[in-house]
């Protein structure tokens, strides 16, 4: 999940500076722009990414490492997926607060990202084990999202 998670870093990369120019500028109208351009390939790039990603695990895990029994983290690995990709249009823009002069704000958003995270995790690991681990993390990929999209708003005034 982590490699395909490192596709939003790359877009992110790019439109960083960008949203950083525009931002001090207060030209949110450009970011929201350039946030919607972007979205119209990289949310559908990231689907088939996930998409592939989940399908090809099942048989790929097996055969590059031997074992046969790591087949069985397929359905906790396309939970994983799906979460990146229902997350995916908001990842590449998780850094707006920082580009919008929040670094403060930004550490109180990744602390409660990781922590819901950590929550979701000490709540369904125990119950549905590696299974629970996917489903808590794609939940917290979700809750990252959805939260980014309203501080983006309220504290940088762009429309996630």
């Amino acid at each position: 999940a982590e490699g395909v998670s490192q596709l939003a870093t790359a877009l992110q990369v790019n439109v960083n500076p960008t949203m950083a120019a525009d931002l001090a500028g207060k030209r949110t109208g450009d970011v929201e722009a350039l946030i919607r351009r972007s979205r119209r390939w990289f949310v559908p790039g990231m689907v088939g990414v996930c998409g592939l990603a989940a399908a090809m695990f099942p048989i790929m895990i097996p055969w590059i490492t031997g074992e046969p029994a790591f087949a069985a983290g397929a359905v906790p690995f396309a939970v994983l997926m799906l979460g990146l990709a229902v997350s995916s249009p908001w990842m590449p823009f998780n850094q707006i607060l920082l580009m919008g002069g929040k670094p403060g704000w930004h550490t109180i958003y990744i602390l409660l990202s990781v922590g819901a995270n950590i929550v979701l995790n000490l709540l369904l690991v125990p119950i549905y084990g590696l299974l629970g681990a996917g489903i808590a993390t794609a939940i917290a990929y979700l809750f990252s999202a959805l939260l980014l999209k309203r501080v983006a708003r309220t504290l940088v005034g762009v429309r996630l």
